[in-house]
This record gives C-alpha cells, structure tokens and sequence, in this order.
C-alpha cells in the first residue's frame, strides 16, 4: 500500500476532516450513528462542526433524509447550523435533489425563519441549486420563487449559480496544468477548488467518469507524498507545519476515487470507531 497504517487509534487532528467523512461515506447506518452520537456528546465546536460536515457525506439517501429533517429540530441541531447542515448535503451528489425537494417543501419554514429577501435565505437557495446545469433545473428555480412571489430572495441575474459557465470551466481547466508541481498551499487551493466546482457541475452527466479519473492522475503523486503518516511524512509539501496542504490533498483525492486514499482512510476511521466504542 501507498499509506502507512497507524497503530494509533486516534485520528491526528488534521487528517479528521478527510476520516471522518471516509468513514461515513463508505460506511452504513452503524458508522453514522456512531458519528451522530459523537457530535451530541462533544463540547467542542471544532469538533461538532466535523461531526456535521461528515455526516452529510453518506451515500444513503434515506439517512440524508433523515439528517435534513434534523436539521429543521432544534432538539437536535441548532437552529443557526441549520443551513449549514443542507449546505453540507447539497454538496453531496447522493443529497443534491433531496435537499432541493427538502427546502421546496419546508420553504414556509425558512422564509418565515428568514425572510424571503434575507441573506441567510439567499445564500441557502445558493448552496442547494449552487451546482444545477440544466435548462428543467432553471425551470423549477424559477418556479419556486413565482410561488413564493419573490424576485429571486436577493439574487441578481448575475448572481444567479446557473449563470456561471465556461469562464469557470476554462479556468479551471488552466488552473490543473500547474497543480501537478505546485508547492504552496493557497495557489494549489485555488486549483483543486475550481476542479471541484466544475466536478460539482459534471457529477450527474455521462463524462464525470472521466473528469474524476483526469483529476485521481492529476493528483496520485501528491497524493503519494502527503501520507496518513505524520512521522514518515516528508518535508516536501506536505511537511507537518503545512497540514493545511495534506488535508487538501487528500480529501481531493478521495472525492474523486483513490483507492488507496479511501482504504487508508476507512481503516482509520473503524480503529478510531472501536477504539471509542470499548
């Protein structure tokens, strides 16, 4: 394997970010519970906020769909984490239309939390239909706000996420030929960014298959270099004062199928599981 194996069952604070959303993602309600329990039991808010991050990533729609309802309860998420919770499920491809029939169907709910021309409700309307390509897609947005006899709850034509086109994509595309022996993190975060909103935008078409493999080679060397391992990990990097760069790195490659990423990972995460489960 690529990746040294820790014997540690805790998880080393930098790489929580890409575990915890492994293990949910290529886990089943067992893994979720457990993370679900661990985010109402934990007092610290980085935490928490991983917890919820992580809990988005499952790829079982009726526990997404359980997760949004929980969302809207105050018992068990606060109300101000409440768009952050569907924004963390929209991101998910398994949760993008989920959350877009959730926020359709409650959207009395939020406008009354909101207020149709308010920030909050804007940029919750950004994060659901952020990644919608399609001419039926425009369609259903524009339907809703008639319904909701808005004018686009605050977003400008310009402003709107189906504007966005190929300026991104080109972007982007320039943006990849410099990843491969980039060594600073905020350019190379610049570059996997803009990969992500164009994979975003591919993810239910037939050559998003093939973008994920064009990004998994893109990345495989560095993906190589910045190990699991924070004692064999070289300074090359992903040296230990820049995990900023590790996490990056990792979670893309993930994302977008690395085996070897996603096996070091899960197996990560079920240590740090049955570890916290005795």
């Amino acid at each position: 394997p690529h990746y040294a194996h820790t014997v540690d069952p805790r998880v080393d604070a930098d790489l929580k970010s890409v575990v915890y959303p492994v293990g949910i993602a290529y886990g089943g309600e067992e893994e979720w519970e457990f993370v679900w329990d661990q985010y109402l039991s934990s007092s610290d808010p980085y935490e928490k906020r991983l917890f919820l991050s992580a809990l988005g990533k499952s790829r079982i729609p009726w526990l997404l769909s359980r997760y949004l309802e929980y969302s809207i309860d105050p018992s068990k998420v606060r109300t101000q984490d409440t768009t952050t919770v569907i924004a963390y499920v929209s991101a998910n491809v398994y949760g993008r239309y989920l959350t877009w029939n959730f926020v359709r169907n409650n959207s009395s709910l939020f406008l009354e939390r909101h207020g149709g021309g308010s920030f909050s409700f804007s940029r919750l309307i950004k994060y659901v239909t952020g990644s919608f390509t399609t001419e039926l897609e425009l369609k259903e947005v524009e339907r809703f706000f008639s319904e909701q006899g808005t004018k686009g709850v605050g977003l400008g034509l310009s402003d709107r996420p189906w504007s966005a086109g190929l300026l991104d994509t080109q972007v982007a595309l320039n943006l990849s030929q410099y990843i491969r022996d980039e060594t600073e993190y905020v350019p190379c975060l610049t570059g996997l960014s803009q990969l992500t909103s164009l994979g975003n935008r591919l993810s239910l078409t037939p050559v998003y298959g093939l973008f994920q493999e064009f990004v998994r080679n893109l990345t495989s060397d560095f993906a190589k270099i910045c190990t699991f391992n924070r004692t064999t990990s070289p300074t090359y990097r992903c040296e230990d004062s820049t995990f900023f760069m590790r996490t990056l790195v990792l979670n893309t490659a993930w994302a977008n199928g690395n085996d070897d990423v996603i096996d070091t990972a899960t197996q990560l995460f079920q240590n740090w599981m049955r570890f916290n489960q005795t």
